[in-house]
């Protein structure tokens, strides 16, 4: 699985095209105000040892891809990915998408995001997601189909999921550290492969899903608790992350309801041979919910996108009705 990363993400180049991608429902992401006087996508490296606190916001900053705000707009990521679903006893369902992301922005503005379904009951339905450096909400465009109009929407509740996977807004857009409290339990080895759905069925787009990666194995992690404050988060109690104790990536969250495990969320990170640890992507990430044995992956296939950002004009309602012409 590691020769898959380095050949997937070029990591013999210092700066490299990003083959990365996630499925447009997660770009709905909400701008975290982390420090009162620099912009998040200039959050510093730690210098010293973290508190709890501080490694949220670490793994926020690697999770909402502010790192790669060093990039050109060349190297910003694109491309293509799948959602694959499966319930006991049914067959697979997958959905194929498009994503462009621009972090390379502006003073006032943290990042730009487009994305478009390109399969399923959605198919053709387009976002369009400016995140700003203050307090504001992102503004949130959408090209229906159904109307062939640009609507403006708000933003998803915590806990619904994301087009019908075990993935919700909470877990991939809308969590904030300020939600939770958060609590170091110590340090220690990951110990253990990432999961993956298991399947001798032939996928639409991908014949054979991703092996379970295993390169995470014996890197130190911290293991952090987090405690729900409440609103708006009601799906659990509390969840615990594995954190990678350099590059602030999280491989593993585990969600507990009165102290039981009721859903596993797992990402497969890799470096993008930057100098900053925390420039990260991901391969594929993997849900379980275990109270309704039903599991999801988002899988990047690659970057053969059907536009290339040019220039400002790109970032623009006229984008969200050219895409569906």
């Amino acid at each position: 699985m590691m020769s898959m990363l380095v050949k997937s993400f070029n990591l013999q180049e210092k700066v490299c095209p990003v083959n990365f991608f996630k499925l447009p429902v997660f770009i709905f992401t909400i701008f975290i105000p982390l420090l009162s006087s620099a912009s998040i996508k200039n959050l510093p490296y730690p210098k010293s040892p973290p508190s709890a606190a501080e490694i949220a916001q670490q793994n926020q900053f690697v999770d909402k891809f502010y790192g790669f705000s060093r990039m050109p707009s060349t190297h910003q990521p694109s491309g293509r990915a799948i959602l694959v679903t499966r319930s006991v006893g049914e067959p697979l369902s997958t959905t194929l998408a498009e994503r462009y992301i621009n972090t390379n922005t502006s003073n006032t503005i943290a990042s730009m995001e487009l994305g478009s379904f390109l399969s399923g009951k959605h198919n053709s339905m387009t976002f369009l997601i400016t995140h700003y450096e203050d307090d504001r909400a992102p503004s949130f465009q959408v090209w229906r189909p159904d109307l062939r109009k640009v609507r403006r929407i708000p933003a998803p509740l915590y806990d619904d999921r994301l087009a019908g996977s075990d993935f919700t807004w909470g877990d991939m857009i809308l969590h904030r550290p300020e939600f939770e409290n958060h609590k170091v339990i110590k340090q220690q080895v990951f110990n253990r492969c990432l999961s993956t759905i298991e399947t001798k069925t032939d996928t639409k787009w991908m014949p054979n899903l991703p092996q379970a990666s295993c390169h995470q194995k014996k890197r130190p992690v911290y293991i952090l608790k987090s405690f729900s404050k409440g609103s708006p988060i009601k799906e659990y109690d509390y969840r615990i992350r594995f954190i990678d104790t350099e590059t602030f990536a999280d491989y593993r969250t585990e969600f507990y309801k009165d102290d039981i495990l009721i859903r596993v969320v797992e990402k497969n990170w890799g470096p993008m041979g930057m100098e900053d640890p925390r420039v990260q992507a991901w391969s594929y990430m993997y849900a379980n919910d275990l109270q309704n044995d039903h599991e999801s992956m988002f899988i990047q296939l690659d970057r053969n996108t059907t536009m290339k950002p040019n220039g400002k004009n790109f970032w623009s309602e006229n984008t969200l009705r050219k895409v569906n012409r």
